[in-house]
């Protein structure tokens, strides 16, 4: 079981590298594409099945994810399970520049690493 599934697009990886290894040492169980996937095993599968195990979704924000395939699948994904899984969210990290916003931006607290004078906002 993990604590954390992390849905990113591979642009901004070494970022999100970080913020899964410092979640890691802080004592979180994280579900990253690299970590969890086993050479030979289907990606989609394999992912699939770290977000079914794991207690929260996190989607990284970008205006490269939005137009990413794999990013919207996970979040459709996370969605589903939000719905299936009392307890299971999706915490939103925005991350670079401005940009059209995903439906949930409207109701749902996100963490906003576009401004660091500003940690979150609703």
């Amino acid at each position: 079981m993990y604590d954390v599934f992390i849905s990113h697009k591979s642009d901004c990886k070494p970022w999100v590298l970080t913020l899964a290894q410092n979640l890691k040492n802080h004592g979180f169980n994280v579900a990253l594409d690299e970590w969890v996937l086993v050479p030979g095993e289907s990606i989609a599968q394999g992912l699939a099945n770290a977000l079914i195990n794991s207690k929260k979704g996190i989607i990284v924000v970008t205006p490269e994810a939005i137009e990413s395939g794999w990013v919207k699948n996970e979040y459709y994904q996370m969605l589903h399970q939000r719905s299936q899984v009392p307890g299971f969210s999706i915490i939103p990290v925005l991350l670079g520049q401005e940009f059209p916003g995903f439906p949930f931006m409207k109701d749902i607290f996100w963490v906003d690493f576009r401004d660091p004078g500003q940690v979150s906002r609703l």
